[in-house]
């Protein structure tokens, strides 16, 4: 570190460090830097892929939401250009799936207490397809989801610290969105955890509906990703850690989140993007679009981004017809990159 702020070559975890502990100008000018050093110069093309996704995520954590998706789509057709050679970028280790008992426990006596509480928390997204479908939490899934009204979620944050939880900072300032830790260490002693994700809701227009979505403070509305929920009553039932909250018909609500065909695994299903009750495609859903086409690209999941891929298209196709060129040659690309994976030789355990 020196007086001009941050050096431009840093490991990306690093990087990543400062993005959420409010230091995003420093990163937007180390990215610009490196940027500016490539013009030209002999460098990876792979590495200007990943300093102009580390731009957008500074512009995004600074609410440039229309700035950062220029640089998503810059980092997108670096992406395209990138040699077939070229290392793959972005392998850092990500969340564990839940452990199914310890976290569907965990589910159960969060909602007991906030019950206790006077609070009107119940399963929620994810958490809510699992039990509703399987009879447990998902199996791939990363976190626990919990939907409340908007209004409760300070008192919620107040009982969720009393029982032990952390809150974890989202380098973003969301309204309806507040994210937990419960500290669990692996055998090894290394401490990780269960991830807990409170969602608020508010009325909609009329006294049938209900919003929800990921809404931030400072900017203008219209960029924000609302969803629009049917207003299903909540019944009270008993879990084995005592009496919570629930929806009287989860159907209707998943529904409304997933589409008619919830019922059927589809594990790469991103509701960031392709949730059925957004309203429109708004900017917000557009950056996580992406953000997360390009990382999961730069990761060399082809599947997962050929999958991303073309939820971003099916959203394009209804509001954003000029952007589908670029994610159409995207599709040719990872189908391509995908094949090829796939005829290259496997090694066998002996």
């Amino acid at each position: 570190m020196n007086g001009a702020g941050m050096p431009a070559q840093l490991p990306i975890a690093q990087w990543r460090t400062a993005l959420f502990t409010g230091r995003a100008v420093e990163v937007e000018r180390a990215a610009r830097q490196c940027l500016r050093e490539a013009d030209g110069a002999a460098v990876m093309v792979s590495q200007v892929t990943l300093w102009w996704h580390m731009l957008a995520l500074a512009q995004w954590h600074q609410l440039q939401l229309d700035l950062a998706l220029v640089s998503w789509r810059a980092c997108a057709q670096t992406l395209l250009e990138r040699p077939d050679d070229a290392p793959v970028l972005l392998r850092q280790k990500g969340p564990e799936p839940l452990d199914g008992p310890l976290g569907e426990a965990t589910l159960w006596r969060v909602l007991a207490a906030f019950t206790s509480a006077g609070l009107h928390g119940f399963a929620h997204a994810g958490s809510a397809l699992g039990l509703a479908r399987e009879g447990r939490l998902l199996p791939h899934d990363k976190d626990l989801d919990i939907a409340l009204p908007q209004p409760e979620m300070r008192r919620a944050d107040a009982c969720l610290r009393a029982m032990g939880w952390q809150r974890v900072p989202l380098g973003l300032p969301w309204i309806n969105l507040a994210s937990y830790l419960w500290p669990v260490p692996d055998a090894q002693g290394v401490e990780g955890g269960l991830t807990l994700d409170l969602c608020g809701l508010i009325p909609g227009p009329g006294s049938r509906r209900l919003l929800g979505g990921m809404s931030l403070r400072g900017v203008p509305s219209e960029w924000n990703r609302v969803l629009d929920y049917p207003s299903v009553p909540l019944r009270r039932q008993l879990s084995p850690a005592g009496e919570v909250w629930a929806l009287r018909d989860t159907g209707d609500w998943l529904d409304a989140l997933y589409g008619e065909h919830w019922r059927e695994p589809d594990s790469y299903f991103d509701s960031a993007i392709s949730a059925r009750n957004m309203r429109g495609f708004p900017l917000l859903a557009q950056n996580f679009a992406w953000s997360r086409v390009t990382a999961t690209w730069m990761r060399g999941d082809w599947p997962k981004a050929v999958a991303l891929v073309e939820q971003a298209l099916r959203q394009c196709r209804q509001h954003q017809p000029q952007e589908m060129a670029m994610l159409q040659a995207m599709a040719l690309k990872l189908d391509a990159c995908t094949k090829e994976d796939a005829a290259k030789p496997r090694r066998h355990a002996l």
